[in-house]
């Protein structure tokens, strides 16, 4: 897994930053195709290198897939597998934006509660200006 921040500036000038962590085949770019293709056009075989030797033995065993009594390949087993951990990252984002959308809910709602205030104060003004 490799950690990266997001770092998000605010209306009220407050800065906070998340943690996002992915695991090593998916790109920063935004090319997360889960597919382990690097779509960067980086060569990162630091990051990549376990990953490919995982593959490759999975699909070394081609013969092995036959003998399987339900005729499903163990590598859409495997492919699954992936697609949780690439679920696990997605569900940290979406934690991350509903707090953000939560904060600026709480910001419109005080804004909000002051602009009534002040309506209701401008609006006894005039009521008083006239009774007087």
């Amino acid at each position: 897994m490799r950690a990266h921040t997001h770092t998000l500036q605010l209306e009220n000038k407050s800065t906070e930053t998340y943690i996002c962590h992915r695991s090593e085949t998916e790109q920063i770019d935004g090319n997360d195709d889960d597919d382990g293709v690097n779509h960067s056009g980086d060569d990162d075989d630091d990051d990549d290198d376990d990953d490919d030797d995982d593959d490759d033995d999975d699909h070394d065993d081609d013969d092995d897939d036959d003998d399987d009594s339900d005729g499903d390949n163990d590598d859409d087993d495997d492919d699954d597998d992936d697609d949780d951990d690439y679920d696990g990252d997605n569900d940290e984002l979406m934690i991350v934006i509903t707090q953000i959308l939560f904060q600026r809910l709480c910001f419109i709602t005080a804004f909000n509660d002051t602009l009534l205030s002040l309506e209701m104060d401008l609006k006894c003004n005039i009521l008083l200006d006239n009774f007087i």
